[in-house]
């Protein structure tokens, strides 16, 4: 009977030392899920997560503020809508060889619409977190806003453009 009550003595501690290892699990996994959700919800760039096997896809405010879209709007358009042809070009066989397998990320800058028409320059990185298979399982979007980067380098390249015009006159 001793050996009984310190066998299964034993065995309480060892299922108290599991469950406060499961505990401490999962307090890191709901940790990391509020950072995840807090860069995600409130971070300053834009984000899309696309579920592959849905076709469900989230968008955080960012992106949503980026476009001017609703997230019922978001939800109805393609990405290629939202792209300038000419960039669209530039970014579909990125786009081939992620679906083939072949990349698991990308990135590009490329022009955007804006809803009241507005282009916005952007940089675009799109990754893939893949099934055991190898298919997509779900497609991660980080967009960010360089226009005003972009705009302000067009400018100085004009202003130089005429400052050498006016050199080369004297």
């Amino acid at each position: 009977l001793g050996q009984l009550t310190s066998s299964f003595n034993t065995m309480v501690d060892s299922i108290e030392r599991e469950q406060d290892e499961v505990q401490s699990l999962i307090d890191q996994l709901r940790e990391r899920e509020a950072m995840f959700r807090s860069q995600f919800e409130f971070g300053n760039i834009g984000i899309s997560i696309t579920d592959m096997a849905t076709g469900k896809i989230r968008f955080n405010e960012r992106i949503r503020t980026l476009l001017g879209y609703s997230t019922e709007e978001l939800q109805e358009l393609e990405w290629q809508s939202l792209t300038h042809p000419d960039d669209l070009e530039r970014e579909l066989p990125y786009y081939r060889q992620m679906l083939e397998g072949e990349l698991d990320n990308y990135s590009v800058d490329k022009r955007v619409r804006h809803k009241n028409g507005n282009e916005i320059f952007t940089h675009v990185t799109v990754s893939c977190d893949r099934n055991p298979d190898g298919s997509i399982h779900f497609l991660i979007a980080s967009v960010l806003d360089i226009t005003d980067r972009i705009k302000s380098e067009q400018a100085r390249r004009e202003t130089n453009r005429i400052l050498w015009l006016v050199l080369d006159t004297i």
